[in-house]
């Protein structure tokens, strides 16, 4: 599917995919959804095992090239199928994150989290332990 100029194309691969048991959530009107999260759930043997993958890039041949993306790829339950289900389960059931932290990578409170954690770095330098920030924005 493309970001944008394209969304009566983008409706037609939607409802394809979901002719096909692939379920597509469209995020929010009045929210800009930018995100690259798919999650899988398979049968394996006698049970099910969830594979999940958060990524930054926009998965484009050209932009690959020019940006600096982060890719997550996990099997793990915790990581995947807990965080991957809190996320789909708030875009798509307008269900609220969860208090665990299970949907921690959500935005909702990240300028109180960003700042704990510029103040955390803060106490590390002035102290005898290493300190670094290292942060990938955009706009």
């Amino acid at each position: 599917m493309k970001a944008r100029f394209d969304e009566e194309q983008n409706l037609l691969w939607a409802s394809s995919s979901n002719a096909r048991r692939v379920q597509v959530i469209y995020g929010f009107v009045d929210w800009k959804t930018h995100a690259k999260v798919s999650m899988v759930v398979r049968r394996e043997g006698d049970g099910y095992r969830t594979y999940c993958h958060f990524g930054t890039g926009n998965y484009h041949p050209v932009t690959a090239r020019t940006y600096t993306d982060l890719s997550f790829f996990t099997a793990r339950s915790q990581s995947g199928a807990r965080r991957g289900s809190a996320l789909f389960n708030f875009l798509h059931a307008m269900s609220k994150p969860q208090a665990d932290g299970a949907a921690g990578h959500l935005s909702i409170g990240m300028r109180e989290k960003l700042y704990g954690c510029i103040d955390r770095e803060i106490v590390n330098a002035r102290g005898a332990s290493a300190a670094a920030i290292w942060a990938k924005l955009n706009a």
